[in-house]
């Protein structure tokens, strides 16, 4: 917090080189997209999502949900050319653990290049009828919208108008419907959805 300076009083000894740089300070560092968005709000929206799927939406077992969701994935990818697959959902363990929040396990590219096909197969099952299906589809198209805006601008220093105001809205509007969703899910036996620092940042 600007307002805090207490940071600058600290004689520690264990404190990096890059800190006695003029300018520079703990308000200067910034954090990585990879590992706040795809290792961190992807993997536990998606991971909610499955366990949605394979537990609640669809009437066949969980196993045999996660096959048919996988075939949507997998069909998704041959549509679209996606060049950066999921390899192997095949287990519920992949998603869901034995306690916690559901989190899908996966390498950073494979959790970004997942998030069409989810969104596909969700759109694909779930029941058009209900508000909160529907908000579970607005926030997979919304968070989606983040990775179309930043593959448009790869390489790029920063995003330009008008597309960084997509990028701020539709970031915001993501981590809100995950905010309002953790709070319907709370009670629940495994409750989903979780929202982290990650998710602040992001």
């Amino acid at each position: 917090c600007i307002r805090d300076r207490r940071w600058q009083l600290w004689i520690g000894d264990r404190m990096h080189a890059i800190f006695t740089l003029p300018g520079v300070s703990t308000l200067t560092v910034g954090v990585d997209l990879m590992h706040i968005k795809h290792l961190g709000t992807d993997k536990y929206m998606y991971g909610s999502v499955l366990y949605l799927l394979c537990f609640h939406v669809l009437s066949l077992s969980p196993l045999e949900t996660l096959k048919v969701a996988a075939s949507d994935i997998r069909q998704y990818y041959i549509l679209h050319h996606t060049q950066v697959r999921y390899r192997y959902m095949n287990r519920i363990s992949m998603f869901l653990r034995k306690s916690g929040f559901p989190c899908l396990r996966g390498k950073a590219s494979e959790v970004k290049h997942l998030g069409k096909a989810v969104d596909a197969s969700w759109r694909k099952h779930m029941r058009h009828d209900r508000e909160i299906h529907q908000q579970i589809a607005l926030m997979l198209e919304t968070n989606n919208q983040v990775e179309i805006v930043l593959d448009r601008h790869k390489g790029s220093y920063k995003v330009p108008e008008p597309d960084a105001s997509v990028l701020r809205a539709s970031a915001h509007s993501a981590m809100q419907l995950q905010q309002n969703l953790r709070e319907t899910f709370r009670d629940d036996e495994h409750p989903l959805f979780t929202v982290t620092s990650k998710a602040h940042i992001c």
